[in-house]
């Protein structure tokens, strides 16, 4: 149980109405991936359930210390250098830091929906917000966050990491290895609700399948099909 809970900071609001979710979550069903599924397994869908919600997500920014280390393993096709020269780079290493920062980092505060949907929804115009009033839930309802800061915060801090990685790791030429050493210095946070349809598709076979739309870009994202009534 969470032991208190904190009020949004900002909402983002929808940007595509419901008919523009359910053509765009048509159109992902009728993709070639799926229609090769079908040859499968009877996942046509017998009706579909839309809900507009939105969705608490810690968004974090984040101040980073990155120390980078070169190792030279090799030397290159064209190093003329003398052997003896050539021998001892091969054991040498450069560390260089510097600084950095990633901004916009998102982590849903609640499930479910599972993780390994939100983590899809891909980006928001987060420059849409406007601060949060409780009448802006007047037409769509939100998820209370049931995932607090503290366990976000940890999930943010690898996306972080593997951010820094990322634009870190080239540049270090031919023969060279590069290792990228990520630390966070300072982390801030917000709380945001953001636009999702949240989608339930019933399938002729029986299966439910859950399935999540961007409120503001369409983009869509699937789930696996589960059994309606496991046994």
């Amino acid at each position: 149980m969470l032991g208190s809970f904190q009020q949004p900071d900002y909402l983002v609001p929808f940007a595509i109405r419901r008919q523009q979710a359910v053509e765009a979550l048509q159109a992902r069903l009728s993709g070639w991936g799926e229609r090769v599924a079908s040859w499968f397994s009877s996942n046509r869908v017998e009706r579909q359930q839309v809900e507009g919600v939105y969705l608490p997500f810690w968004v974090f920014d984040a101040s980073v210390e990155v120390r980078r280390t070169i190792i030279q393993t090799s030397q290159g096709r064209d190093d003329n250098r003398p052997r003896m020269q050539r021998a001892t780079m091969q054991q040498a290493y450069q560390t260089y830091t510097s600084t950095d920062a990633v901004y916009n980092v998102m982590v849903c505060a609640v499930e479910p929906p599972p993780s390994s949907l939100t983590r899809r929804l891909g980006k928001f115009e987060l420059d849409r917000r406007v601060p949060y009033e409780p009448k802006l839930l007047a037409r769509f309802p939100a998820e209370l966050y049931n995932i607090d800061f503290d366990s976000a915060s940890l999930d943010a801090r690898s996306m972080v990491a593997q951010i820094m990685r990322e634009q870190h790791s080239g540049g270090g030429g031919s023969g060279t290895t590069v290792n990228v050493f990520p630390s966070v210095t300072q982390m801030t946070f917000q709380l945001m609700l953001l636009p999702v349809w949240v989608v339930t598709i019933h399938e002729e076979d029986g299966d439910i399948r859950p399935a999540l739309v961007n409120g503001q870009t369409g983009q869509v994202v699937l789930g696996r099909a589960r059994k309606s009534n496991p046994t």
